[in-house]
């Protein structure tokens, strides 16, 4: 499809998407029975269109006898069934080689293909103008293509948050960053648990986040200026950026750990490498 989604990629995401697709008869038979048992006692949220085998007793009765269209009551649980991921634009992101927006988007397509698999739906959040939802398998080429178009643009994390608790979107919630800034990000972490909405934070990293090797040259870009100045790598500065390196992992962490926010490191698989096991990096991915 490009450079961002080759065919190895693609072909990766096809073989991930048929494999989740073989668990959704048996999820949506096991959510018809859940709505079964919270009929009378779950929260009244809106309305959907009704499909054929669902249980009548969660069609709005009421609501046909007005319009003459059938449709079924949406219970707050039957509304979690889906997932927003909150991708950082930045210019931050574009720092590693390959940068980390790369990876990060590239993991994105991760998520969003697992989440169209197995969920009802995906929302796809990178500000406040840019929201975007897809509902089915069906809808992964216009994801892709909607993450290959991103553009390059910095939103505050408060104004990424804002959308999302004042539509009350439910759902499962990745937030997808660098994190490079942790105290930008506390505020608006703290104000996703006060109203209990659970978010996992999930960090790529590249290469470059490693120690570069002692005596080399570094190449240092500016993102937004594209100023560029290579230096030499003596052991001072080796030891300088291991130090700060250590405190903003730190600094991480602790914001994290704090706010009862899981902390995910995602480490970029190498290009051209394509396989389940480098993209899956742990049974977390599955409960998000």
């Amino acid at each position: 499809m490009s450079e961002l989604f080759p065919q190895g990629f693609m072909d990766m995401l096809a073989i991930m998407m048929r494999q989740m697709r073989r668990f959704r008869g048996r999820r949506a038979e096991e959510g018809r029975a859940r709505l079964r048992v919270q009929a009378s006692s779950g929260s009244f949220i809106g309305h959907r269109a009704y499909s054929a085998g669902e249980d009548l007793r969660l069609v709005d009765w009421n609501a046909y006898a007005r319009s003459g269209e059938v449709h079924i009551k949406v219970l707050e649980e039957d509304q979690r069934q889906t997932m927003t991921i909150l991708a950082d634009t930045s210019a931050s992101m574009l720092a590693g080689t390959p940068s980390r927006a790369i990876g990060g988007r590239q993991f994105a397509a991760v998520l969003g293909a697992l989440a169209l698999a197995r969920l009802d739906g995906l929302r796809l959040v990178c500000s406040p103008e840019e929201v975007y939802w897809y509902q089915g398998a069906g809808e992964l080429t216009r994801m892709l293509r909607d993450l290959e178009n991103l553009s390059v643009h910095s939103c505050e994390p408060m104004e990424m948050v804002r959308p999302l608790l004042a539509r009350g979107w439910q759902g499962s919630l990745c937030w997808l960053s660098d994190f490079a800034v942790p105290e930008d990000y506390q505020r608006a972490l703290r104000l996703l648990r006060s109203h209990d909405r659970r978010c996992t934070a999930i960090l790529p990293s590249t290469p470059d986040d490693q120690l570069p090797p002692l005596s080399g040259f570094l190449r240092i870009e500016d993102p937004e200026s594209g100023d560029i100045e290579t230096v030499l790598v003596d052991q001072a500065l080796r030891s300088a950026m291991e130090a700060e390196l250590r405190i903003l992992t730190q600094q991480q962490q602790s914001m994290c750990r704090e706010l009862g926010v899981p902390l995910r490191r995602f480490t970029i698989p190498e290009a051209g490498d394509h396989r389940l096991s480098s993209w899956f990096p742990g049974p977390w991915i599955y409960r998000i």
